[in-house]
């Protein structure tokens, strides 16, 4: 491949990815119903700011003994992740629509449209169960916090 065809390349596809990447912290799986992935933004930043780097760099070394060092990363960036089910995701990007925070009255009121109403009883379930979720590495983390009654996402 013409190294300026190949440069150019690599460019293309690390700005898809950085601008990808900003906008994506809640992801449905592709595979399992009623399944979503969630990820902290500051993991999100981390990972945009070493691939940038890698990507900067690929041109400069051997494409293919790069590569194990890419794939790696990407591993470790998905044991970041949390699993979460469809009610906590709901709630989470209700969450983090209001930064402001929400009550749990005014979270069960922002979703009655949903095709499964909760109640007040049920957003405070789902609001407790996404503090202290374990991520794909097994540590636990917080994806929401409390303060006088209020409710925040946390670095979503």
């Amino acid at each position: 491949m013409d190294p300026s065809l190949q440069a150019e390349t690599v460019a293309q596809l690390g700005a898809a990815f950085v601008e990808q990447s900003s906008t994506r912290r809640l992801d449905r799986s592709l595979n399992e119903a009623r399944t979503y992935y969630v990820i902290h933004d500051t993991d999100l930043i981390l990972l945009k700011d070493v691939v940038a780097v890698a990507l900067a760099l690929i041109p400069k070394f051997n494409p293919l003994g790069t590569l194990p060092t890419l794939v790696g990363l990407l591993y470790r960036y998905r044991r970041k992740r949390a699993r979460i089910d469809d009610r906590q995701a709901a709630v989470l990007l209700r969450l983090k629509a209001v930064p402001a925070g929400r009550t749990v009255e005014q979270l069960r009121q922002d979703l009655s449209p949903l095709k499964e109403p909760l109640g007040a009883t049920d957003v405070e379930a789902v609001l407790k169960s996404l503090q202290g979720v374990a991520l794909s590495n097994g540590a636990p983390s917080d994806f929401v916090a409390e303060v006088g009654g209020v409710w925040r996402a946390v670095d979503v």
